[in-house]
């Protein structure tokens, strides 16, 4: 998986979670990290990830894996992504699978790897999920606009996804998705790249 790719599907898990609220501070986290001011999206985000905001926790993995805003630090950085990690993150188990197949802050281990990688990949699926209702209520709108959502970052196997959920919908509600997953994309992928 591309270490680039930052929290999209994670953001829609938070919510199925019952994680949707918006905690205080995050957004100005998110709008300072845009921005470039780290010192600022650090002060917001600490506060959160202490309180086990996974999203904070997972950016703050982020900000100290690559030293944005921070000396880089990668036992910090295996700290938060391991927090977010063990609540179901799965950028966060990505990230912590990269660092045991590096030796980034932990011994190598490539089982180790393997294991948080794993944990990852059963989470990416959630646009099929919706789509074949699996642990969700099945809902071709929610389909449609998270594998859109993966589509537009590049992952070819959820146009599968997009496409059959398109099949059940009306124009208006492929309309709706659409926007929706631009709104997705927005807020939860376009700010870190």
């Amino acid at each position: 998986m591309n270490k680039n790719i930052v929290p999209a599907l994670f953001f829609g898990l938070m919510l199925l979670a019952g994680g949707g609220s918006v905690w205080g501070g995050y957004e100005e986290g998110v709008s300072a990290y845009q921005r470039g001011d780290y010192a600022t999206a650090l002060a917001e985000f600490r506060p959160l990830a202490t309180e086990g905001n996974t999203g904070a926790q997972f950016l703050l993995g982020y900000m100290y894996d690559r030293g944005l805003g921070v000396t880089q630090d990668y036992n910090e950085a295996v700290k938060w992504f391991r927090k977010a990690a063990e609540q179901g993150d799965p950028y966060a188990q990505n990230e912590l699978g990269t660092m045991y197949g590096s030796g980034h802050g932990v011994p190598q281990d490539d089982k180790e790897a393997v294991k948080w990688f794993r944990k990852a990949a059963e989470q990416f699926n959630l646009g099929l999920r919706y789509l074949e209702g699996k642990g969700v209520i099945q809902d071709y709108e929610s389909a449609f606009a998270w594998s859109n959502t993966a589509v537009a970052q590049g992952d070819r196997d959820s146009r599968k996804i997009r496409d059959m959920a398109e099949k059940q919908m009306t124009p208006a509600q492929t309309e709706k998705a659409f926007e929706q997953s631009k709104q997705y994309y927005n807020k939860y992928v376009l700010p870190f790249r």
